[in-house]
């Protein structure tokens, strides 16, 4: 059996991927991509925050910032990218958002040429430990 990390938190964010590809299509800036999700989280009255920056360290002082897409339901890190091909870089991206803000899970959703693309990531430590529960 398979357990996943907030699965119906999840399936309506995705769910919400497709309605707004299916209405705008590939193309549109990604500025307005985040302008359709957020009505749409409003309308579902799905609890988010919007462009969440979070700094960034080196050795105890801030270098730099981050900036989040979306966090959903306070747990969820959604990440959205308007490009032709998935790239491995996006993943290292996420990746580093889940680090910095101790969150365990993220959807990286890509609008391409071809339709929506999701991957779910987890950090690693938390993909292994859900596993060997799941068994």
């Amino acid at each position: 059996m398979s357990v996943l990390l907030h699965e119906d938190l999840t399936r309506q964010v995705i769910g919400i991927a497709f309605k707004v590809y299916n209405a705008m299509g590939y193309g549109v800036r990604e500025q307005y991509i985040h302008r359709a999700f957020a009505q749409e989280f409003r309308g579902a009255g799905i609890p988010f925050e919007h462009e969440v920056v979070i700094p960034l360290t080196y050795n105890g002082e801030r270098i730099g910032t981050y900036r989040i897409d979306f966090i959903v339901g306070t747990t969820v890190v959604v990440e959205l990218k308007v490009v032709p091909f998935v790239k491995h870089v996006h993943v290292r991206q996420v990746l580093e958002y889940l680090r910095s803000l101790e969150k365990t899970l993220a959807l990286l959703i890509f609008f391409t040429q071809t339709g929506v693309k999701v991957k779910r990531i987890l950090l690693p430590k938390i993909a292994a430990c859900i596993s060997s529960s799941s068994v």
